[in-house]
């Protein structure tokens, strides 16, 4: 059948288009050691994570720096 084959070609050779599709990059593997504590500071200072979360993290990161 011909609609079947070509459905099989757009299907077999469809590529995600959109952001929701392609797999980004992690946040601790985009940004230095560095730049993640500055973003972590900001999180704390919005209040989006506790002072004992921003500790635990802050000493994972100052042993990569």
């Amino acid at each position: 059948m011909k609609i079947g084959a070509e459905m099989d070609g757009t299907i077999r050779d469809w590529k995600a288009t959109a952001e929701v599709g392609q797999k980004k990059p992690t946040v601790a593997a985009a940004k230095s050691p560095g730049d993640a504590l500055l973003e972590l500071k900001k999180l704390l200072d919005a209040g989006a994570i506790t002072s004992a979360e921003y500790e635990a993290k802050k000493s994972v990161l100052i042993e990569e720096l």
